[in-house]
């Protein structure tokens, strides 16, 4: 099926479902989510039965959104409507009319508990979707980012209704990490951080390895061009590969809020480079972490100014055709059912630098982007509430219609649709068209990728349940707890999040009270302990023997619930507490710290680490373990070419710890994403894995 867009419901095998729907013939299918929410339509009631296709046709639906003055007309009826495919009349089959309740309270949102749910629900065409696009570089310095804020969040609070989903991307984000979030508790505080981000980069400063390295090749300012033109590469490759994963996510309408006060789209000429490039030497390959902050040979590594990687980077960035690609953005953006809405934070401010004066202003780049996707743009205005209501009016509602196409050409062609509707002065935005399905070229490409699959080595088992440690990462959680037995006690780690750290409101350190239970109410055992000053947790030894099962059934899970009081509101939260490792190695226990290997490390209860930061796991041991290695895993269980030591500490008789296997790891050379830290220990089949799972980011 072609990443443009697909049906909804393609062509069915009526042959095999006919005796399970009867003889009449095949009823429309329509995607369902989890969680849709309820449309409102009183024109067409509920108690309608839904219409009978014949087999082996296509159904498509079509997203509608009729306005007048700007705002959606909520009274039309199913009459009201044309739809033509190709030039040739569609009888509409479905109609629904569906709108979006305003102002939702954050506590009624729940987040996906994975990528895979939030693409389900994101699929869903009850559910609308956006994605924010925030050009980091571009956002007008300090006051930029604390202007943008406010309209984004306005937004987001009125516009996202309860089943909606987004997500929000910077333009060194990667498309195939992007999960889909519901709550808004968090998005407020990353907006918040991209303060300091800003000044920085509307400075000219470098802000990464990358950028970095051109100014050590160029001498300072003089690298500013080259700089820039890897910025807008990177929003642009960015925005390419949304229009894929958008248009194969589902065929309704998905939107795109671009925040960028610099989206230039040329000229489309080359760069004048330093006159000292010149092609590579050859040269002795160097080890060290690469650009992109990952370890690796040749003459990509870090603080590098030789001839060699500035000549790769001038060629890679010199000569990038912006123009062209805008022209096909606009028409790949059409045909995968995407609208821009546009934000230039910048207002009418004229300070905003222009590295090129032939570059097409931002303005326009915007407004054509926009105007060209059935979007608005809200550009040379310091004043972004009016804006941001009417693209809420804008979306505010939408009809929903499914018509049985009379293409039977399964040919992968394209098949454009345009919708009319009967009432006059009433401006009509729809989905472009589609793509049939291809049924030939699908059938090859669904036998490639079983045969992929096959050849692909396959995670190692104990990794999914390693990454679901990280689920609650993605809550917005407050405060985290993990807890594990240990001998005669149940050692449980208290961390606050590191959201709350930014508020400077446990500076001065909490108290801490655990209890281990089934309950809260009536715990079996209670431990108190303290969050020092300057730190964000706590390791608390609680004394309880847990109580074993009878007649041999699996013990009664037991839960570890802490609660956090200081100068802020009180925090609590709660785990499963974990009963035994594997026979040869105990369960971990995290540490953060900083570079420094004198740094005091901390336990750590959230997965979530800075590239700035060391993490250490421990595994306790009973007995000496001569063979033993590590790892570490990307998100589909795949090594990487990172070194890893692994040391053996003896137990220390002074401060009662066991004898353990310990791994120091420094971040830095880890990209944004998931990992997974694999350790094995033994040899043949007593061999033992144990997995954590672990999140960078900058």
């Amino acid at each position: 099926m072609k990443s443009g867009a697909r049906l909804t419901v393609g062509v069915v095998f009526a042959a095999c479902l006919a005796a399970l729907v009867g003889p009449s013939g095949l009823q429309a299918l329509k995607p369902s989510g989890p969680q849709a929410s309820t449309p409102s339509s009183p024109q067409a009631p509920q108690s309608q039965q839904p219409p009978v296709f014949r087999g082996g046709v296509n159904i498509v639906y079509v997203d509608v959104y009729p306005r007048r003055d700007g705002k959606v007309v909520d009274d039309l009826k199913q009459e009201d409507f044309e739809v033509f495919e190709d030039g040739k009349p569609q009888p509409v089959q479905t109609f629904e009319f569906i709108r979006t309740d305003p102002v939702t309270p954050d506590a009624e949102r729940r987040d996906p508990t994975s990528q895979q749910q939030g693409d389900q629900w994101a699929a869903d065409p009850h559910n609308r979707v956006f994605v924010i696009v925030i050009d980091k570089w571009h956002i007008g310095g300090m006051w930029g980012a604390r202007e943008i804020h406010r309209p984004v969040m306005n937004f987001l609070y009125h516009a996202i209704g309860p089943t909606d989903v987004f997500a929000v991307m910077t333009p060194d984000s990667l498309v195939g990490q992007m999960v889909f979030a519901r709550s808004l508790d968090t998005i407020e505080q990353d907006l918040l951080r991209l303060r300091d981000f800003a000044v920085k980069a509307y400075t000219g400063e470098p802000t990464d390895a990358v950028e970095d390295q051109m100014w050590a090749c160029w001498g300072g300012q003089a690298a500013a061009p080259i700089i820039e033109a890897r910025r807008r590469d990177l929003l642009m490759t960015l925005l390419e590969n949304l229009m894929k994963k958008l248009g194969g996510l589902r065929d309704e309408r998905k939107n795109i809020v671009l925040v960028s006060g610099f989206f230039a789209i040329g000229p489309d000429r080359p760069i004048n480079v330093a006159p000292t490039m010149r092609p590579p030497q050859g040269s002795i390959p160097q080890i060290g972490v690469g650009l992109g902050g990952r370890l690796g040979t040749g003459d990509d590594r870090t603080g590098s100014s030789n001839s060699d990687a500035c000549y790769k980077l001038a060629t890679a960035f010199s000569n990038l055709r912006f123009e062209d690609r805008f022209r096909r953005l606009i028409g790949d953006a059409q045909r995968a059912n995407v609208t821009f809405y546009a934000i230039d934070p910048n207002g009418l401010s004229t300070a905003m630098p222009r590295i090129d004066p032939q570059i097409t202003t931002s303005v326009n780049a915007l407004k054509t982007l926009a105007e060209n996707t059935d979007g608005l743009a809200i550009v040379d205005t310091n004043s972004f509430d009016n804006g941001i209501k009417q693209m809420n009016e804008a979306i505010a509602g939408y009809y929903l219609l499914g018509y049985a196409s009379a293409n039977t050409r399964m040919d992968g062609s394209y098949h454009r649709i345009e919708v009319k509707v009967k009432r006059p002065k009433v401006d009509v935005a729809a989905r472009h068209g589609y793509y049939s399905t291809n049924a030939a070229a699908d059938a090859k490409a669904e036998a490639a990728a079983r045969a992929a699959a096959e050849r692909a080595p396959k995670a190692p088992p104990g990794m999914t349940d390693a990454l679901a440690a990280l689920a609650d990462l993605r809550f917005g959680e407050e405060l985290f707890t993990s807890a594990a037995v240990a001998g005669e006690s149940v050692d449980v780690v208290v961390e606050l999040a590191s959201r709350q750290m930014a508020t400077g409101a446990w500076s001065s350190g909490a108290d801490v009270e655990v209890a281990i239970g089934t309950n809260r109410a009536s715990p079996i055992a209670t431990a108190r302990g303290k969050i020092e000053p300057g730190a964000r947790g706590v390791r608390v030894q609680v004394p309880a023997t847990l109580p074993a099962a009878a007649d041999g059934a699996d013990p009664a899970p037991m839960m570890a619930f802490a609660r956090v009081i200081g100068t802020g509101r009180p925090l609590e939260a709660q785990s499963a507490v974990a009963r035994r490792g594997t026979d040869a190695i105990g369960r971990p226990s995290i540490y953060r710290g900083g570079v420094s290997p004198r740094a005091i490390m901390r336990p750590v209860a959230e997965r979530l680490f800075a590239r700035t930061e060391r993490l250490r796991a421990e595994w306790p041991i009973a007995a000496a373990v001569p063979d033993r290695s590590a790892r570490v895993l990307d998100r589909q269980g795949q090594p990487l070419p990172i070194p890893i030591t692994v040391t053996e500490n003896a137990a220390d008789a002074a401060t009662g710890a066991p004898a353990r296997l310990t791994i120091d790891l420094p971040l830095a050379p880890f990209a944004d994403g998931d990992y997974v830290l694999e350790l094995s220990a033994g040899t043949g089949e007593a061999t033992a894995r144990s997995f954590v799972a672990f999140r960078v980011v900058r």
